[in-house]
């Protein structure tokens, strides 16, 4: 049984519950404003969501186009690759080839200078015996004019002497 004072507590107690129940009813309301602008930028933002999944969509099938000129760009870097390879080879190839001739035009080189100074060698040889032989003609050329000045003297006078001759026989 419930005693007169247990009777007065539990009526304390609920008109205690049902002041905090009104006093949260007017908090309720209070926030209901504000519950209202919570729900308006829910919807804002369920609306910029459904912008942002058409975007990622979007962004999705750029994504993909990228993806496969990806493969593409990798798959001519491998070409380019194989490419590279060759050409480093034959580049090798060539640098090898290079060289070779390279030490055979050092060697042709040196055969060329042993022949030039010899050639150097008979020319100079070659100048000095003309050179005197040169010399002696120039002196054959100074006695043979001599000589022929001295032969037209003596003619002029086997002139001169014949037409004494003739003219003493005469």
């Amino acid at each position: 049984m419930m005693t007169k004072q247990d009777s007065f507590i539990l009526q304390a107690g609920f008109k205690q519950v049902i002041a905090e129940i009104k006093g949260m009813k007017s908090e309720i309301k209070g926030m209901k404003p504000e519950i209202k602008g919570i729900k308006s930028e829910i919807k804002g933002m369920k609306s910029e969501i459904k912008g942002m999944k058409s975007e990622i969509k979007g962004m999705k099938s750029e994504i993909k186009g990228i993806k496969s000129e990806f493969k593409g760009i990798k798959f001519e870097f491998k070409g380019m690759k194989s490419e590279f390879k060759g050409i480093k080879a034959q580049v090798k190839m060539l640098d090898d080839s290079l060289v070779a001739v390279r030490l055979e035009l050092i060697g042709e080189i040196g055969v060329l200078k042993g022949q030039y100074k010899q050639l150097n060698d008979t020319l100079a040889t070659t100048r000095s015996d003309v050179m005197g032989e040169l010399k002696a003609v120039r002196e054959e050329q100074t006695i043979g004019g001599y000589r022929q000045v001295k032969h037209s003297d003596q003619l002029e006078n086997h002139e001169v002497r014949i037409v004494k001759l003739e003219t003493v026989v005469s």
